[in-house]
């Protein structure tokens, strides 16, 4: 299976994104959302947090791993899931933008992210 560790179900995927992801060919997707961070955390409960994660998706049954995150946090858990030979992979997007100016000169900007490809991160 595909574990998705973010913030994102993949029942809001596009239908692109879930059809790149089968395509990989690691099996059914299943979500497993990515924790809150606190931005007090240190290093050693960052270290602690990713233990936990990596024995939890480990234990799943995952064989690969679709992250994206809070930085530190993600950084230590692909080298966790790398070392255990569990691929990773980053989903990667095309931000589409526009901005109007809005009543006495505010700029409103408003985006979405259009879905590219998955890509593996380095092993």
């Amino acid at each position: 299976m595909l574990v998705n560790l973010s913030n994102h179900p993949n029942g809001d995927w596009s239908s692109g994104q879930r059809s790149a992801a089968i395509a990989l060919g690691f099996g059914p997707i299943a979500d497993f959302p990515f924790p809150d961070v606190p931005p007090e955390a240190g290093t050693e409960e960052i270290m602690a947090l990713a233990d936990r994660i990596l024995g939890e998706i480990t234990a799943s049954g995952a064989k690969a791993v679709m992250i994206q995150g809070e930085f530190s946090l993600t950084y230590s858990l692909i080298r966790r899931f790398v070392s255990a030979s569990i691929p990773c992979y980053a989903a990667c997007s095309k931000r589409i933008g526009s901005s109007t100016f809005g009543e006495r000169g505010a700029t409103i900007r408003e985006s979405y992210f259009e879905f590219v490809q998955f890509r593996r991160y380095e092993q």
